[in-house]
């Protein structure tokens, strides 16, 4: 138990305060990156796959 011992004498869990909101916006943002990067990639270059591209009519369909 030498961190709690030290706890009063250097203040350093006072810094660990300030540094938190910094690192959680930092792990936010990154993973955010990152699964737009996956999203990316499981949709393909064309964009998503969701049917709302138009296809060109069959040759058969025409008069």
């Amino acid at each position: 138990m030498t961190v709690l011992a030290h706890l009063g004498t250097d203040h350093w869990w006072a810094s660990l305060l300030y540094l938190m909101p910094v690192l959680i916006v930092v792990a936010g943002i990154g993973f955010t990156s990152w699964r737009d990067k996956r999203r990316e990639a499981a949709e393909g270059p064309d964009g998503p796959d969701d049917g709302s591209a138009t296809t060109p009519p069959d040759s058969s369909e025409a008069p």
